[in-house]
């Protein structure tokens, strides 16, 4: 008889032996038939030690269990059992073909036989690539329809796994999810160390950078209050003077009418339109200062070759670590950047940054929008790599920051794209001086490394403080400010009989020998004191300047060469001695 319902084998009727009486041969054959077609010759119950199939991926669904390296011919039609895979160059819808791939598949739906296959996820390991790592693809099937394949690198991989963050990468998930400094050590290319500064309290935001850890970098976590990584951020910035606190050369609050190209303040110079911008520099809140450009006579129709705007340069040296140009041929040797700001418009509309060469060979055209009229706002842009041209990693400017007022059809590009030439503005953006009416009002403007940038509340945390501003600003321009009258400025030696010639030494190293710039000090302004005597100037020049300090020849008359001299100012407000290496 066969296997009854609950897979029991019971021998047929009349097989069992009686003690000293003859074993009938039609029960012994029967038995042996018996034996051999219905337990012997057929699947073994899983109960009785068997597998209950007469197949292997039959016996792996019965078990529950996952089928090891299955042989794939082809992607799309295979009948996928969970477990390992491999297939061969040139198996059908492989993600590339003719490469060699090895990998996983995981089944979303219950192991039933045959498997339905109608929700599938494959990964599959390039065994052909020449990464090493080698890349990953990944493929997933819902409700019977197969999706594309999809590669996952350093490139494409959300963070954590699984999503949740606009991200490709650990620094940039790191940056969103507001840690705002973040050391990370690369050895051979590879993430070693990660070390975020977060306060030790925050264990959700630990966790959720645990997550991000792809690489197996060691991740340290170092106690801080919030303002610490601010602080690291505002030390990194690349910005000279945004928050327009420092003004050396001008008083707040004292207009700019000059045409042309002018100084507006430390480390910003603007573009005037002719007979009617005036720029001004005013006192403001957060530990900020505002510019403002307000047109004090009715500006002509704007022409096409016409432009209004305010700008700042970053120093070669200063922006290398960005690694942009044809120089740094590995892409994890460059950043973007990001610039941050607060602008308040009296036209709403669209308004545009430009990050240009100095050259004026090249120029990105971010844009903007004032939303409501005379409402301030915040606004972060970011500025992608540029790889192509041959960026400033000396003393020498890199690029410039361009904050546009108006501009002519001539410097009209592509918005948000790298253009060839000297754009400015994009087709529609807004004219910003176009009456007496018109404000264009900037401030707190930061650019960082990366794709990092604060909140707009946060904007504040992150500005450096005056005497650290000032320190860096005296890199590019330096005056003489006499505490009162009788300030000694330098030290020296009567020449000759007409001149003395004295040693001023800077403040602080400039990014290269300046030039004597805005000073025509009248007679009386500064005296040589050469002993009780006292020599007024007729002139004032300065001799051989290096980057440290300069030789400073005051002319007059009736002098003794040879002795010991003093430069001093004669009186608390006389013109400033003004050492100019601005970019």
């Amino acid at each position: 008889m066969p296997q009854d319902g609950s897979q029991n084998y019971y021998y047929p009727p009349g097989t069992r032996g009686i003690p000293d009486e003859t074993i009938e041969s039609p029960a012994y054959n029967n038995f042996l038939d018996d034996l051999v077609g219905n337990d012997l010759n057929i699947a073994r119950p899983i109960h009785r030690g068997g597998t209950g199939a007469t197949t292997a991926d039959q016996a792996l669904i019965n078990l529950g269990a996952e089928k090891a390296t299955q042989l794939v011919a082809n992607y799309d039609s295979h009948v996928w059992l969970p477990g390992s895979f491999r297939s061969a160059a040139g198996a059908t819808a492989a993600p590339v073909a003719d490469h060699a791939f090895a990998g996983i598949v995981y089944l979303g739906e219950p192991f039933t036989s045959p498997p339905t296959n109608a929700n599938v996820v494959v990964s599959a390991r390039d065994l052909d690539d020449t990464v090493v790592p080698s890349r990953v693809y990944v493929r997933e099937k819902k409700a019977n329809v197969w999706g594309a394949w999809t590669v996952i690198d350093a490139t494409t991989l959300p963070f954590p796994p699984g999503g949740g963050l606009d991200a490709t990468t650990i620094l940039a998930a790191i940056q969103e999810l507001a840690v705002e400094k973040a050391d990370i050590t690369y050895v051979d290319g590879e993430i070693t160390e990660l070390k975020a500064y977060v306060d030790l309290e925050d264990v959700d935001l630990q966790n959720q950078i645990t997550a991000l850890d792809t690489e197996k970098a060691d991740i340290t976590y170092v106690n801080s209050v919030t303002s610490l990584s601010y602080d690291g951020l505002a030390f990194l910035g690349l910005q000279t003077n945004g928050s327009f606190i420092v003004n050396q050369d001008r008083n707040v609050a004292i207009p700019n009418t000059v045409s042309g190209l002018v100084t507006i303040t430390d480390g910003w110079k603007a573009l005037h339109g002719t007979n009617f911008s005036n720029s001004t520099i005013d006192y403001s809140s957060m530990g900020m200062n505002l510019y403002t450009h307000r047109p004090y006579a009715a500006p002509p129709v704007l022409a096409a070759g016409d432009a209004v705007y305010v700008y700042t340069a970053i120093e070669g040296f200063r922006f290398a670590r960005m690694g942009w140009g044809d120089m740094f041929p590995m892409s994890f040797d460059r950043y973007p950047i990001t610039v941050s700001f607060l602008a308040r418009h009296t036209r709403a509309g669209v308004y545009c940054v430009a990050v240009r060469h100095p050259a004026l060979t090249a120029s990105y055209v971010a844009t903007y929008t004032q939303n409501v009229a005379d409402v301030e706002q915040y606004h972060a842009l970011t500025i992608p790599i540029e790889a192509t041209l041959q960026w400033e990693r000396g003393v020498n400017p890199a690029v410039q920051i361009v904050f546009t007022i108006a501009a002519g059809t001539n410097f009209i590009g592509n918005a948000n794209a790298w253009n060839s030439g000297n754009k400015l503005t994009v087709a529609g953006a807004i004219n910003a001086a176009q009456t007496t009416s018109d404000r264009f009002r900037l401030r707190g403007v930061m650019v960082n490394m990366g794709t990092v940038a604060p909140t707009a509340d946060r904007l504040p945390y992150i500005l450096r403080p005056h005497d650290e501003e000032l320190r860096l600003c005296q890199r590019y321009f330096q005056t003489t400010v006499p505490a009162s009258g009788g300030t000694i400025v330098g030290s020296g030696m009567v020449n000759s009989a007409t001149a003395a010639w004295f040693y001023h030494r800077f403040a602080v190293p400039m990014r290269v020998p300046p030039t004597l710039n805005g000073s025509s000090p009248a007679p009386g302004n500064y005296n040589a004191l050469v002993g009780a005597s006292v020599f007024n100037a007729s002139a004032i020049a300065i001799l051989t300047p290096s980057t440290e300090g300069t030789a400073i020849a005051l002319t007059s008359a009736g002098m003794t060469p040879g002795q010991a001299a003093l430069l001093q100012a004669a009186t608390f407000n006389v013109p400033t001695l003004k050492f100019d290496a601005s970019m």
